[in-house]
C-alpha cells in the first residue's frame, strides 16, 4: 500500500466526479458516452460467447478505444481492423472473470481478486502479442493504459491508467500510479475511506440508465482533477 496519507478530500473528488458528469451531458453524442456504449454491451451480454456476438462486442470495444485516444499515432492498432479484439473479448467473456464485473471498492481489496485482476491483464497482453506484428514492430506490445482501458471498458474494474490519472493519483498520494495489484488496492482504499459519499454520488449518476461501477466513478475523479489544471 502506499504510505502517504491521501490529500483529497471527499468532497473534492465528489465536485470533480461531478464536474466530469457534467460535460457528459453536453453532447448526447459527445466522445465520453463511448465508455457507456461499450459497458453497457459488455454488461448487458455478460459471458455470451457465440460468434455473432462476440464480434458484435469486440466493434463496440475498437470504437469505444479508438474515442479514448489508443488508435492514434503509431500505435499498433491503427494498423489493424476491429476483430483484432476477438481473443482478447473472448477472454473477458469467461465466467471466471464475473467476479470482476462491476465489482465493489471493498471485493476489489480482495488479494484473490486483485489476482484475477492481473491475471486478466496478463492474457490480454497475450491475445495482442500473439497477432501479427504491426509494421516495423517484432511484436505488438500493450501499454498499462491500453490494458486498463479495456478493463474499464468492459468490466469496470479498473480506472484507465493514463497520463491525467496517474498524474493525479501521484501528486494527492493516493498511490504510485502504475498498474501493479498495491497501485489498485490504494485506489480502492481511498474509495472505502469515503464509501457513503462516493455510493450516494453513484447511484445518483447511475439513474441515467446504466450502473456506474465504482472504479468509473475513480477513473472520473482523478482524470478530471487532471484536465480543470491544465484547461
Amino acid at each position: 500500500m502506499y504510505q502517504n496519507i491521501s490529500t483529497m478530500t471527499a468532497d473534492t473528488a465528489v465536485q470533480l466526479i461531478r464536474n466530469y458528469y457534467s460535460e457528459t451531458l453536453r453532447d448526447p453524442h459527445g466522445r465520453y458516452m463511448s465508455w457507456r456504449h461499450c459497458y453497457r454491451a459488455f454488461s448487458e451480454n455478460r459471458n455470451v460467447a457465440d460468434k455473432h456476438t462476440i464480434d458484435y462486442l469486440s466493434l463496440h470495444l475498437a470504437f469505444y478505444l479508438a474515442s479514448w485516444g489508443m488508435y492514434r499515432g503509431s500505435t499498433f492498432l491503427l494498423q489493424k481492423d476491429y476483430k483484432v479484439h476477438i481473443p482478447v473479448v473472448e477472454v473477458i467473456q469467461e465466467k471466471k472473470y464475473d467476479p470482476l464485473h462491476g465489482i465493489s471498492a471493498k471485493d476489489l481489496c480482495k488479494e484473490e481478486n486483485l489476482d484475477l485482476l492481473m491475471e486478466i491483464a496478463a492474457r490480454i497482453r497475450g491475445c495482442y502479442a500473439r497477432e501479427l506484428p504491426s509494421p516495423g514492430r517484432t511484436i505488438n506490445n500493450t501499454s498499462d493504459t491500453l490494458e486498463t482501458k479495456i478493463l474499464l471498458g468492459t468490466l469496470g474494474c479498473v480506472p484507465a491508467f493514463d497520463g491525467y490519472y496517474v498524474e493525479s493519483v501521484k501528486k494527492n498520494h493516493i498511490s504510485k500510479g502504475v498498474f501493479n495489484k498495491s497501485s489498485v488496492r490504494s485506489i480502492a482504499e481511498f474509495y472505502c475511506d469515503h464509501l457513503e459519499a462516493f455510493e450516494n454520488l453513484r447511484h445518483e449518476l447511475s439513474k441515467c440508465g446504466i450502473e456506474y461501477p465504482p472504479m468509473k466513478l475513480m477513473d472520473m475523479c482523478f482524470w478530471q482533477d487532471t484536465k480543470q489544471k491544465k484547461d
